[in-house]
């Protein structure tokens, strides 16, 4: 059974960034820019990447796409979800997208309003 690689790229430099982030960098074997190194994809590693998201682009071996990262946001894996979201973030995702389509229609003050909102506001 084959293992599930990582590709991991260093996207920005380091430097400015926290200590603990160049290490993490260096741990992971990332020493320049735009350099690419391959990891195998095991908790460990994808919380390296999690801590450094923001520097390091991360795509599948087997596969071309490349991996969106929130910072502290893992990489999903062959069933494993994202650990960095939550029940929260797709709520907020949705606000969003509602707040979207209201400017599209011309609204100038999209209402966005939460289930929350809806039952304090019932007489």
């Amino acid at each position: 059974m084959t293992e599930d690689t990582l590709e991991i790229t260093l996207a920005r430099s380091p430097n400015g960034a926290k200590p603990s982030h160049r290490a993490t960098v260096r741990s992971l074997g990332l020493r320049r820019c735009h350099q690419t190194v391959r990891q195998p994809d095991r908790p460990e590693i994808r919380g390296m990447v999690a801590r450094v998201a923001h520097l390091v682009e991360v795509r599948y071996a087997q596969r071309a796409e490349r991996v969106d990262l929130e910072p502290g946001q893992e990489p999903k894996g062959k069933g494993r979800p994202a650990a960095g979201q939550t029940v929260a973030d797709e709520d907020v995702a949705e606000l969003r997208e509602a707040e979207q389509e209201a400017l599209a229609a011309g609204d100038t003050e999209p209402k966005l309003t939460t289930e929350s909102d809806a039952t304090e506001s019932s007489p």
